[in-house]
């Protein structure tokens, strides 16, 4: 067989170039993928052992999820500062997570609700109002978190609110 010559009605094929993907896209995907993953299995293991450990006196235990109950997540990513691109993406993966687990029926029947603060730059003063606003005005069952440039400040904050945090 011949090729088909071009001047009689075949047209070539043009080449497109793949996309590539950048390390810095890769990892801050693959980091926002995996905290979502956190994020499910931590809430339903966390509501399921509040559930069965109220199972003897009948009642079950508060913001277990069960009953149509809402789980509150409050998601901390630095969208606004010079790392905004990173937390763009740390954001999209967990409000992806958020969004599938809902359509699935959420955790436990409860569907979580997302709410989302801006941590700037990701600065020590930046992370420390963060988290301090997500524990004191937000009251939410976990906090869900990409990289910091000051870590560290958060997770007294979160320990001592007696929350969940991934």
């Amino acid at each position: 067989m011949s090729e088909p010559d071009p001047g009689k009605g075949a047209r070539p094929v043009a080449q497109r170039e793949p996309r590539k993907v950048t390390r810095r896209e890769l990892i801050g995907t693959s980091a926002a993928a995996g905290g979502a993953a956190l994020v499910a299995g931590g809430l339903g293991g966390y509501f399921i052992g509040n559930s069965t450990a109220d199972e003897g006196d009948g009642g079950t235990a508060a913001g277990s999820g069960e009953g149509g109950e809402e789980i509150r997540a409050v998601g901390i990513f630095p969208l606004g500062g010079f790392i905004a691109a990173d937390g763009q993406e740390m954001r999209n993966g967990t409000v992806m997570a958020i969004d599938e687990l809902n359509a699935n029926g959420g955790i436990l029947g409860a569907q979580i609700k997302y709410i989302e603060i801006d941590d700037g730059d990701s600065l020590a003063e930046d992370v420390t109002t963060a988290f301090n606003r997500a524990v004191e005005t937000e009251n939410p069952d976990v906090i869900v978190s990409g990289y910091h440039l000051a870590s560290g400040p958060e997770f007294d904050i979160v320990a001592d609110a007696g929350r969940l945090y991934y």
